[in-house]
């Protein structure tokens, strides 16, 4: 926004001190005239200097908007919104601008589009200054080799949006962006170019600003299901003498995993029923029960491949809530669960040899590459919900403050480059 003349001396005062800041900041790594660096205590006066010009800064901005906004001249009142598409994000998991994280092939996809409203002379519509409201959309799924239109148009599952300035777009936000869900049938596709139009609501055909277009063209690769072979499990000494239900199992692994996995669905064989006569009180209990279920020769007549899943009812007295273990040897992965979705997501990851991520400070088997929090925005695509930049990793303690744990682009592409198992 343009800077009226009233306000420019504040400007200048703004941009003389971020330059002091500047040339202190390269004074602490310089040699003076004599080459000496400065010393611990003179560096330490020349960061109490920086830290008092930056708070003359933030002063100095805040005032300047105030400038800005209380003599800048009023807005046209017969202002017209200048929509335009600023971005085309795909989803399964999780993504980062630009689509720069891989796509599964054949697994549900959402597309969000965000919009902005192209107006910044502080017009006022209704919901906020250079915002505009009832802003809809429409989407097509087009083989980008033949033109052909494979799916649509689709309608936004969350409705209208506001249009909003570039800047105050919020990834983090569901509802900063007009959201699509993929028909699967679009999914298959190798390549999938999306074109999205967007319209002010009662402006579909209008042109002037009212709708715009946008599109994007992503590749999906091929991934073969994921085995899980469900292993049941009574413990009659935890007040649980038949065990779980196999609908109970797949709640969770549908709920729990399958929304943080870079896989396109679950092979799910005939489950396997289990007694653990013992207690489950303790790691040393957990991780009895788990060595014995990946040792077991289990004889039943059917398929057990892929991943052996236990799953038991949620003992009372342990804080454990699951163990998971990699390949070894010849013995295949496996893990034990208690139902709860995020665990079960958590324990299956571990069968794919990650270890945890650092939250609390306090936790076991820390795997270093992995960060505490995730590095990019998610979304349950199923629910419609948005996971925020900086949500607890996936492979973090249950304990981490600040929302569900979803998995960050380091742990998705981990089990993306290690799957099936």
């Amino acid at each position: 926004m343009p800077i009226p003349p009233i306000c420019q001396s504040i400007a200048d005062s703004i941009a003389a001190k971020e330059q002091q800041i500047v040339v202190l900041a390269n004074s602490m790594t310089e040699p003076d005239s004599d080459g000496h660096f400065p010393s611990p205590g003179k560096k330490a006066m020349i960061g109490a200097e920086i830290r008092e010009l930056g708070e003359d800064v933030r002063e100095l901005n805040t005032k300047l908007q105030i400038c800005v906004r209380d003599n800048r001249p009023p807005p046209d009142p017969g202002t017209k919104p200048t929509l335009g598409v600023t971005a085309i994000e795909v989803v399964q998991v999780l993504q980062r601008p630009g689509n720069s994280v891989r796509l599964v092939r054949s697994k549900l996809t959402a597309v969000r589009v965000f919009v902005e409203s192209g107006v910044s002379n502080g017009f006022d519509a209704g919901v906020g200054e250079n915002r505009w409201p009832g802003v809809l959309g429409e989407l097509r799924a087009v083989d980008p080799t033949t033109g052909t239109t494979i799916a649509g148009p689709l309608t936004p599952v969350n409705g209208t949006i506001v249009a909003r300035p570039p800047d105050e777009i919020d990834r983090n936000l569901a509802g900063h962006s007009l959201n699509f869900v993929v028909p699967l049938v679009a999914a298959t596709s190798s390549s999938l170019r999306l074109d999205a139009r967007v319209f002010v609501s009662g402006h579909r055909n209008d042109g002037g600003g009212w709708s715009a277009s946008g599109s994007t063209t992503v590749a999906t690769i091929p991934r073969a299901q994921q085995e899980i072979t469900p292993v049941l499990i009574a413990t009659p000494f935890e007040g649980d003498a038949t065990g779980p239900t196999l609908a109970l199992f797949l709640t969770t692994l549908l709920s729990g995993a399958l929304p943080r996995m870079p896989v396109p669905r679950f092979q799910v064989h005939p489950p396997i029923r289990w007694v653990w006569p013992g207690p489950l009180s303790d790691r040393a209990t957990w991780s009895a029960l788990l060595a014995q279920i990946m040792t077991a020769i289990i004889v039943t007549g059917t398929t057990q491949g892929g991943i052996r899943a236990g799953l038991v009812t949620l003992p009372a007295s342990t804080s454990v809530l699951g163990v998971g273990s990699p390949r070894v040897a010849f013995v295949g992965p496996a893990f034990v669960s208690s139902p709860l979705a995020v665990t079960l997501a958590h324990e299956m990851a571990h069968t794919h040899g990650l270890g945890h991520s650092r939250c609390l400070g306090i936790e076991s088997e820390v795997d270093e590459s992995l960060p505490g929090r995730t590095n990019a925005v998610g979304m349950d695509v199923a629910t419609g919900t948005v996971l925020f930049e900086g949500s607890p990793e996936l492979m973090g303690s249950i304990s981490c403050p600040g929302g569900p744990r979803w998995p960050s682009t380091i742990t998705y592409d981990r089990i993306f480059d290690t799957g099936p198992i």
